[in-house]
């Protein structure tokens, strides 16, 4: 899975098929994007999330332009994706922050301020997920570490293997967007706090009161049938894979 909002999506128009076809069947959406490209879509994320829902979660790794440029250097600037985070938010859609990857040692101590800054734009919710080296994405991202940050890039490994019992990665089912240990410990606790701080809800409380919302629709509709009144086909079920999606121009959460 990668980002949907690729630079080559303003060629291809991939992902506004996607959602015309999610708008005509009515068909609920979730995006997790770095791009700003979605403005291009605004219109029809608008239209789609009157008749079902469009949830949108920019993905906001690092505080700082400078160490944004280092790492996804093809991608845009943590600023620019604020400032894309505040047009959606003044455009009515429900937006929130996906901090991914977490990374120790490099962002980690980033999460207070990008949880103050995403509040600060409008932002309702904010999840996290760790850093994952599935594959072919292990030396991709050693060697970006490397290149671009060289005095850190032996502590950064050395922390993602305490965190992952000596390896890079951890590919069991509900395992591989987390950690174990005391690193990951210290890295939940201090996104916890800072969401209360900022008053953020959770990925996962958001998704939770939204099933919650169709499961509560779903029960009136099929209340107002049992006595003979015309009710609409009850809307689709959100996603509920547990997982959080993954993205990014290059796939390193």
């Amino acid at each position: 899975m990668t980002d949907c909002y690729q630079p080559i999506e303003a060629t291809y128009h991939l992902t506004r098929q996607c959602l015309e076809a999610c708008y005509e069947f009515r068909n609920p959406v979730a995006i997790v994007t770095k791009g700003r490209l979605i403005l291009r879509d605004l219109d029809l994320l608008q239209r789609l999330n009157k008749v079902a829902a469009a949830r949108i979660y920019l993905s906001i790794p690092f505080a700082s332009d400078e160490m944004s440029r280092a790492i996804e250097p093809y991608a845009p600037p943590t600023s620019v994706r604020f400032e894309t985070m505040r047009q959606l938010v003044d455009a009515g859609l429900p937006v929130g922050l996906m901090l991914a990857p977490v990374i120790p040692a490099l962002n980690d101590r980033d999460i207070p301020e990008l949880l103050r800054r995403a509040a600060d734009a409008g932002a309702r919710t904010a999840g996290y997920t760790a850093l994952r080296l599935a594959g072919s994405v292990a030396p991709v991202f050693l060697k970006r570490i490397q290149d671009a940050l060289p005095l850190k890039a032996q502590r950064v490994q050395s922390l993602i293997r305490q965190m992952r019992d000596g390896r890079l990665n951890d590919p069991r089912f509900g395992n591989r967007m987390s950690g174990d240990g005391e690193i990951w410990d210290s890295t939940r606790k201090l996104f916890d706090v800072s969401l209360r701080r900022f008053g953020l809800t959770s990925l996962g409380d958001e998704r939770d009161a939204r099933r919650a919302e169709v499961l509560q629709r779903e029960r009136f509709e099929g209340a107002q049938v049992d006595v003979g009144c015309n009710a609409p086909a009850p809307p689709p079920n959100l996603f509920t894979r547990s997982d959080h999606p993954q993205q990014g121009f290059l796939n390193f959460g």
